[in-house]
This record gives C-alpha cells, sequence and structure tokens, in this order.
C-alpha cells in the first residue's frame, strides 16, 4: 500500500466526555497508532480523515467543546506523525454542523445524533476526493519539474 488512511474517533467522543481519556491521552495514543502502523511499511503516506460533528456518543450528549478537542488532537497527532489530515468538521461547517445537516431536505446527518446519511457521506466523499486530487496534482506537477 502507498497510502495509509484512518478515520475513527467518533466513539472516543464518549471517552473523553466519560473522563476515560484526556486530550493529551488521546493525541498520544493516535500518535502511537500511527507510529505503530508506519513501522510496517515507514514510506507509506497516511491521512486521517477526521471525525464529523456529533450530538451523541453512545448515551452520551456530545457538545462543540468535544468535538473541537478531539478534532484539535487528531490534528496535532497527524501534524507531528507527518501525515495529512482532512478536517470533516470543517468540510460539514463547524460548530452546530449536525443540527444543520439533520435540518437539511433530504437530511445530511441521521436521527441518531451521531452518524451521517448517505447524502450526507457522499458530500464528505466528494470533498475528500477533490483535496486528494488537488494534492495528487501538486505532488505530480512537483515530480514533472525534477
Amino acid at each position: 500500500p502507498s497510502l495509509l488512511v484512518l478515520n475513527y474517533g467518533g466513539n472516543d467522543l464518549r471517552r473523553l466526555k466519560g473522563g476515560k481519556v484526556s486530550a493529551a491521552d488521546f493525541e498520544k495514543e493516535t500518535r502511537d497508532v500511527i507510529r505503530h502502523l508506519h513501522r510496517g511499511l515507514p514510506t507509506m503516506g497516511c491521512l486521517m480523515i477526521g471525525i464529523s460533528d456529533h450530538l451523541k456518543s453512545g448515551t452520551y450528549d456530545i457538545s462543540h467543546r468535544e468535538v473541537s478537542t478531539i478534532v484539535e488532537a487528531q490534528r496535532r497527532a497527524t501534524a507531528a506523525a507527518g501525515c495529512a489530515y482532512f478536517d470533516t468538521y470543517k468540510v460539514m461547517g463547524g460548530e452546530g454542523a449536525f443540527r444543520r445537516w439533520l435540518a437539511h431536505r433530504p437530511p445530511l446527518a441521521a436521527g441518531d445524533m451521531k452518524h451521517l446519511t448517505r447524502q450526507g457521506r457522499e458530500i464528505l466523499a466528494e470533498n475528500l476526493y477533490g483535496e486528494l486530487m488537488k494534492a495528487y496534482e501538486r505532488w505530480r506537477g512537483g515530480a514533472e519539474k525534477r
């Protein structure tokens, strides 16, 4: 493989909210996961797809504070590991995005207050694809100049 893609953290919101993990601990765990996976193929590229906005995780009500804490911990961990970061939360519109996506017709977010609908996932996939293609073109342009 030439690209390691990671996408997790939504379930960790309940760990954060329940006091079972701190932002620093989650950041370290994420760095450790990336480092461990990179040992298998050190030249492999790395991309973390950040968490989406949430209003629930398990039975916990989730606020902007918890979501932004996980997002920032992921961002710091991926930067330290030399990985790219796709900011799903920002693409969705940041604070309050879940409610806006839920109110959209057709809904882009699911009534469970955690997940996105197929339409919402398609919007994120199109954004991710666009960003990957822009990065590839930048890389390819630099490779052709060498």
